[in-house]
């Protein structure tokens, strides 16, 4: 009978129930501080891979919402594609979603939570149609809107600022390969009204456009020499879209490469232009605004025992806070779904360096927290205890 009554006793809800409750937090509490330490432990100018694309592509589109990466469209070498996927960095997973229901060139942006894919599309003509999908992240769905018509062969960027995205055709006479008399023709698309409105372009004879992007709230464009034109400078245009006019914002003594580029907003690592460049192997050179300096830093030769030198071209380059994602590309006519990591020069997380974890602290915090919940466990068993004696005296 004694028996039976101490098993009640000893199996009973609430003395089951705190030791399992309190497991339950240390194991918690261990694993957010892990997490938050292991997230510490990027290494500036390093090449980390990650998980791949579902589908090998290349000149996709790609832009970040909420900390998630959205890759859309591109060639997977035999074809045109929609596929839709999302990488969320934080889990190295990615997610298929809805295809865009139409296939061409494209470029991505984000505006109030949803993606707007500006697509170019080439008619008998030499035309170029620009559209325009709208995918709604909420709802994994995509809709059609207004499309507007190029009067000549161009690839198609776009940038979004102050809730309007601006689309900037990089056009030449005739040919995409000649670069003399280079142009680039620039329109805005509202997503309110649905409407497009021709702005102001830039003209520069014998001067390559590359990429634009987005710099202190204002279009940037970098200029670079063509074959023709070896001994002039280098220069970065931004426009305003308030006054609708390109002005020159440095002129630059560097031969600055061709290449795809990434911009480091000054939030984690100082604000500097990453040329991603697809030669031998990826490689980057990096230009600092304030020394009018360009310097090289680490290729991508070998990762993880892995070998993986050779040109790669229609590759895409993601900024999520201010750590680098390259993303898809082509190697030796195959389209390839490598996803690799690249944490820039400088990189800090102000969070870390405010309070700097390392393995030693950690151990610490984790013992000091185990103390304390055992301490409180005590007494509360304490507690209980000496409830318990009361009520068996009255």
């Amino acid at each position: 009978m004694k028996i039976n009554t101490l098993y009640k006793k000893a199996t009973s809800p609430n003395k089951i129930f705190i030791p399992i409750l309190l497991f339950i937090i240390i194991i918690g509490l261990f694993t957010a501080v892990f997490s938050f330490v292991s997230a510490q432990k990027l290494v500036e100018d390093s090449w980390t891979t990650k998980t791949p694309l579902n589908e090998a592509r290349y000149n996709m589109g790609t832009v970040v919402v909420d900390g998630k990466i959205y890759a859309i469209g591109g060639s997977n070498g035999d074809r045109q594609v929609g596929t839709n996927e999302r990488y969320d960095p934080k889990t190295d997973t990615w997610t298929t979603l809805t295809p865009i229901p139409k296939i061409g060139f494209t470029n991505l942006v984000a505006y109030q939570n949803k993606i707007y894919c500006i697509g170019s599309t080439f008619n008998n003509a030499n035309n170029t149609y620009l559209w325009v999908e709208v995918y709604d992240i909420a709802t994994d769905s995509w809709d059609s809107k207004s499309s507007t018509l190029f009067n000549q062969l161009g690839i198609a960027q776009a940038c979004v600022v102050d809730g309007k995205i601006y689309v900037a055709a990089r056009l030449s006479d005739g040919s995409l390969y000649v670069f003399d008399n280079y142009k680039v023709d620039m329109h805005m698309y509202d997503p309110t009204t649905d409407t497009w409105t021709t702005k102001t372009g830039i003209y520069e004879k014998q001067m390559i456009i590359s990429d634009l992007f987005v710099l202190d709230n204002k279009i940037a464009a970098i200029l670079l020499p063509d074959q023709t034109n070896q001994a002039s400078q280098g220069k970065i245009l931004t426009y305003d879209p308030n006054t609708d006019k390109w002005q020159e914002k440095a002129t630059t003594k560097q031969s600055m490469p061709m290449g795809t580029i990434g911009v480091t907003k000054g939030i984690y690592a100082p604000q500097k232009i990453y040329f991603f460049l697809n030669y031998n192997d990826i490689s980057i050179q990096v230009y600092d605004f304030a020394s009018d300096t360009l310097t090289s830093v680490a290729d991508m030769k070998t990762l993880d025992g892995v070998n993986i030198r050779g040109s790669r071209s229609g590759f895409s380059v993601v900024n999520v806070d201010d750590v680098f994602y390259v993303i898809g590309g082509l190697t030796n006519y195959t389209a390839v779904a490598a996803n690799i990591q690249y944490v820039p020069i400088g990189y800090q997380d102000t969070l870390a360096s405010t309070f700097p974890l390392t393995d030693t602290v950690f151990v610490a915090i984790l013992a000091t927290l185990v103390i304390v919940i055992v301490a409180i466990g005590l007494l509360h068993f304490k507690s209980k205890h000496k409830t318990n004696r009361e009520k068996a005296k009255n």
